[in-house]
Parts: structure tokens; C-alpha cells; sequence
């Protein structure tokens, strides 16, 4: 999925760098959960089963074979994307290249793709021409899929 969404999106394995559920709500409260968080480019993590923050940023350890990871800055690639999201125009074309995005790319997961088309196809019932609500549907997907999160915020 990383090397298909390309530039467009960002892919990572995030691993908090504390265990404590109190300083996640600090890290959260205070502005600095992405300093307090490790990023792995999922690329780098092929074949190993574990891993985990040597510290805060993106410097890790995966295991089996214990390998140093060492990944890309992520407030960079956020910034980065803040550029590139300028040039998008509305929020409705930026939600819709997303879920289009997603799509092309989930269909090219074997392991995903039939139950994908069936979860898309329940949840979008007539949804067929409304771009916007098709791209919500797919996001939805994609997220029950992957046991993630997508969050909007201002």
C-alpha cells in the first residue's frame, strides 16, 4: 500500500513511544503526541513480526531478526502534504481523491478485495453518482479493513 499511494497519502506503523495511557492524554493534551511517537515506514518492517520505538521520532528496532529502522522525519512528510493539499482546491475534491486513492489500491489487495467490494456495496446503497458519499463509503471500508482510524480536524 505504501509504494502505491506514492506521495499522496502517508503510510506508517505508528508506535507511541510510552506506555502509560496518562502520557498518551499528555502527549495528546499538550500538542505533542507526534514528538512522542515513532514512525515506521511499512517497507522497512517486511519481514519481521515485531516492533517497537528505540525512542520518540523514527529511530526503532524490528524483530525477528533484530534490525535498526530507521525511517523518515513525519512532521517533514506533513508538511509536505500541507503543500500539496493547497494545489487540491475544496475539501469535497481532497475527501474524493482519497477515497478514489483508496480504492485503486485496496482492489489490488487480494486478501482485502472481495470483502472490501462487499462492505462498499451494503454501506453505498444508491450512493451511485454522489461522489462524495461513494468516497466516505470507501474510506469507511478501507478503515474496518485495517483496523484504522481517519479522523478530520481543523
Amino acid at each position: 500500500m505504501e509504494s502505491k499511494i506514492g506521495s499522496q497519502a502517508i503510510v506508517v506503523y505508528a508506535c507511541p513511544a510510552f506506555y502509560q495511557l496518562k502520557e498518551l492524554w499528555e502527549a495528546s493534551e499538550h500538542g505533542n503526541l507526534i514528538k512522542k511517537t515513532n514512525f515506521a515506514q511499512p517497507s522497512k518492517l517486511a519481514g519481521h513480526g515485531r516492533y517497537t520505538y528505540l525512542k520518540a521520532g523514527n529511530a526503532g528496532r524490528a524483530y525477528s531478526d533484530p534490525e535498526d529502522i530507521l525511517s523518515f522525519d513525519f512532521s517533514e512528510r506533513i508538511d509536505n502534504l500541507i503543500e500539496a493539499r493547497s494545489e487540491v482546491g475544496s475539501n469535497r475534491t481532497f475527501i474524493t481523491q482519497i477515497g478514489n486513492g483508496i480504492n485503486t489500491v485496496i482492489l489490488e489487495v487480494t486478501g482485502f478485495r472481495t470483502l472490501y467490494q462487499d462492505i462498499v456495496t451494503y454501506l453505498a446503497p444508491g450512493a451511485e453518482g454522489n461522489e462524495l458519499a461513494l468516497a466516505l463509503v470507501r474510506i469507511d471500508a478501507f478503515c474496518f479493513l485495517t483496523k484504522s482510524v481517519w479522523r478530520i480536524g481543523v
